[in-house]
């Protein structure tokens, strides 16, 4: 970096830019044409168009990202500068499954140059960012003029900063806020944009110690140790960055899975009401209606606006179309809280040296919490989801099964089904049953499926009551052995087998002989 420029009660004012962009994907191509377009302005705006001594790298950008290199000699493709005085100069790398450019903009000290001078060269190179970037933040440097030793958290310090920062980062408040204290690096921390969660451009402000080594020890975590590898300050900054548009995508997200939940629990109603009609298989107006054409099935999508249908066979379809939207959303949520995992991590990575981040507290700890939280969100999203998609899985069965009008009654099954032999469990072995069914099966839909599977008739139904899913099991198993469907006890260890093969289950049917046979549908 540079020496002291007194401004404002503070010296040495630089600023660092680090900009993160996707590798590919939907927003992967804008991302990039921006990334070239501010690389291009540097060179023009801000001359800055030879290379960087000592790197070995180009000033011209080459190829795009996805044809660059994501480790190899740091992923560093380009380098620019501007000779002379002070340090202007920029790298373009790639980093894995993202793009970085870091910019350093330090004049000498006596340009008299503050950081409100040097966010206005900015910002006029790099405009407006667009939305697909996955984020942007701008790092203001500096220390405390005379200062001796680690920097502090001083009010005299905020007072200082607050008086020499450019008022569009001045975010409500901040000057109240924790500061972040890295004791290894002698400097202190704040993020002084304003507190939104979903932010994509994070300012913040660095008080270093004075002096060179300090200096040099605060540039080789922020901006540079004399090479082109990303930086630790830059790799914890990426990856909360993708934490955070992460979790902009979630927001994006949550009211189209809210409408799918609300959907998705009317149709469950309908499906409900249609299960209490006599099949139509049963009535005097014969078999029931062919499968909707695609004019008649509503569109997968449409959301609580659509009305739910009253007829079977585009109630069936409409459930249909929201089974599908939910095993979407059922299998995307995980995937993205697995990638908040691995950015969580990361982060600790970078900058904690053996420790969590959060514990330099300030911008770290703010950010630790709001990954936790996010986390939470998640994880409480999937459990919604597969409880739904479950629900309706189960639903849709009931409903077939309604359509079809399948025989129900023992005689009217098939004979292989009625010479079948049942099994005759211990007392323990049945209380190993009980116990799965009780887990397995423990809302009033999942019994209702289970039951439709073994081909109980409705009435024979135990009703739900407050009593808990082991002694309706345990009921419902002694009906069931009364003659009403053929060998209960083999036909519940063979469905159960199929759809939940627990430990439990695959040693019972090992014991007494039953073939849990996956391809069976019925």
């Amino acid at each position: 970096m540079t020496g002291p420029s007194a401004a404002g009660g503070l010296a040495g004012h630089e600023l660092v830019v680090q900009l993160f962009a996707p590798v590919g994907g939907p927003g992967g191509a804008a991302a990039a044409a921006y990334l070239r377009e501010v690389w291009d302005q540097l060179g023009r705006a801000l001359e800055m168009n030879d290379e960087v001594p000592g790197l070995g790298l180009p000033a011209v950008v080459r190829g795009d990202p996805e044809s660059w290199p994501g480790e190899v000699g740091g992923g560093a493709v380009a380098a620019c500068g501007r000779p002379g005085r002070g340090v202007f100069q920029a790298v373009l790398r790639r980093h894995h499954d993202a793009v970085n450019l870091a910019v350093v903009l330090a004049p000498q000290a006596d340009e008299g140059l503050a950081w409100r001078d040097l966010e206005a060269r900015w910002a006029s190179v790099a405009g407006d960012p667009p939305a697909e970037l996955l984020g942007v933040a701008r790092i203001y440097v500096g220390h405390v003029a005379r200062a001796r030793g680690p920097a502090e958290p001083t009010g005299d310090a905020v007072e200082a900063l607050a008086g020499a920062l450019p008022t569009r980062d001045n975010g409500a408040g901040w000057t109240n806020r924790a500061a972040a204290v890295v004791p290894a690096l002698g400097s202190v921390l704040w993020e002084t944009s304003a507190r939104d969660d979903h932010r994509a451009e994070r300012a913040i402000a660095v008080l270093r110690a004075a002096g060179d080594e300090a200096d040099a020890r605060l540039s080789a975590w922020v901006w540079s140790d004399g090479t082109a590898t990303i930086t630790p300050f830059a790799r914890y900054l990426l990856h909360a960055a993708k934490a955070r548009y992460h979790l902009r995508v979630w927001k994006d997200d949550s009211r189209a899975l809210r409408e799918l939940r609300h959907e998705v629990d009317r149709l469950a109603a309908a499906i409900g009401r249609l299960l209490d009609q006599e099949p139509a298989g049963r009535r005097a107006d014969g078999p029931p209606p062919a499968r909707p054409s695609a004019s008649e099935a509503p569109e997968a999508g449409e959301g609580l606006e659509a009305a739910v249908p009253t007829d079977g066979p585009a109630l069936r379809w409409a459930l249909r179309a929201s089974t599908a939207r939910l095993v979407d959303a059922a299998a995307m949520v995980p995937a993205m809280r697995r990638s908040v995992e691995i950015a969580a991590w990361n982060m600790d990575e970078a900058v904690g040296a053996g420790r969590p981040a959060a514990e330099y507290g300030g911008l770290f700890q703010d950010d630790a919490r709001l990954v936790e939280w996010f986390l939470h969100q998640l994880a409480d999203d999937h459990t919604y989801l597969e409880t739904r998609l479950s629900r309706v899985t189960r639903l849709g069965e009931l409903a077939r099964d309604h359509a079809n009008d399948r025989p129900t009654v023992p005689g009217q099954v098939d004979r292989d089904e009625i010479d079948l032999e049942d099994v005759d469990l211990g007392e323990r072995d049945r209380e190993l049953l009980l116990r799965e069914l009780a887990t397995r099966y423990r809302t009033q839909i999942d019994v209702a499926y289970l039951l439709t599977r073994l081909g109980l008739e409705r009435q024979h139904w135990i009703p739900f009551t407050d009593s808990t899913p082991l002694v309706l099991w345990a009921t419902q198993l002694t009906q069931l052995e009364d003659g009403r469907v053929p060998a209960p006890r083999r036909r519940l260890i063979e469905v159960v087998g199929r759809e939940f093969p627990s430990a439990v289950i695959v040693r019972l049917a090992a014991r007494y002989g039953v073939v849990i046979d996956e391809s069976d549908d019925s």
